[in-house]
């Protein structure tokens, strides 16, 4: 739709798009909510900054939002100097997630990041 919005000089706001590519779609597309990269920022500095948590893990729902989040929480909390001791995903749908728990438990940590989206039917 990128395109057909330039080509056309369309104007194109989104109210949820999070993707950090839209920051660059081009001149005629625009979202009204921040992107993955700097929610997983925020989320990065506040888990070392203000909870002082040195390490983490994070376990992801393999979807395109939570990998997007879960990376760039990974980046940003390594780039301060904390360690993520595990880096998990799972499949949507997934029903059972007791090796993810179990990973979880066998490690020492600090702070816990899970991302998944929670479908209502």
């Amino acid at each position: 739709f990128v395109s057909i919005a330039a080509e056309n000089m369309v104007l194109s706001i989104s109210p949820s798009a999070t993707s950090p590519d839209i920051t660059t779609a081009g001149d005629f597309v625009f979202r009204t909510s921040p992107s993955d990269a700097l929610a997983g920022q925020i989320a990065a500095d506040y888990a070392y900054e203000d909870l002082a948590a040195t390490t983490a893990a994070v376990v992801y729902e393999t979807t395109d939002y939570a990998q997007a989040l879960a990376t760039t929480f990974k980046t940003n909390f390594e780039a301060a100097g904390g360690t993520v001791v595990l880096f998990e995903g799972f499949n949507t749908g997934d029903t059972d997630v007791s090796a993810q728990v179990l990973k979880i438990q066998a490690q020492i940590m600090t702070f816990l990041l899970p991302l998944y989206f929670y479908k209502i039917v």
